[in-house]
């Protein structure tokens, strides 16, 4: 079951909305893949995550830095997401496309539970209010994704 990104679920910043967007199409398709069991072209689809994740990090750290907030935390957090992510592809590729229904079932639902994780609990909690500034670093209010 695909995620989609609606335009009253995101965090009133459009190139936040946008970058979700993206993230949700990119986890879209890495899904695909592991349901298709296409190992030919799922590490090139894990790739493209990473690349636009790492970009996504490096601007998420710009902004906190312009805003005079700690990022230290969230920085061992980013590396963490991206962890987990290179381990599910070092995993699947290693069985070159061969896996059961129950474990394609059980990936895609790692991917689908690891996405809305990073926008609900992560991407928009840096738009809510910090204690020691009081203001985050997104404009307007914050809802999340929704799965359909």
């Amino acid at each position: 079951m695909d995620a989609s990104w609606t335009k009253q679920a995101n965090s009133g910043d459009e190139t936040t909305g946008s970058g979700q967007s993206t993230l949700v199409s990119l986890v879209n398709d890495v899904k695909h893949m592991v349901e298709s069991r296409n190992s030919a072209a799922l590490p090139a689809a894990f790739d493209l995550l990473e690349a636009w994740l790492t970009a996504h990090f490096a601007d998420e750290e710009m902004k906190a830095r312009a805003a005079n907030l700690d990022f230290s935390n969230r920085k061992l957090e980013q590396q963490f997401e991206l962890n987990e992510l290179l381990f599910l592809k070092n995993e699947l590729s290693a069985k070159n496309g061969v896996w059961s229904d129950g474990e394609a079932k059980l990936d895609i639902q790692f991917l689908s539970n690891w996405l809305i994780e990073h926008i609900a609990n992560e991407d928009l909690q840096k738009c809510q209010p910090q204690a020691n500034v009081g203001s985050g670093i997104c404009k307007g209010t914050v809802a999340l994704a929704q799965a359909v």
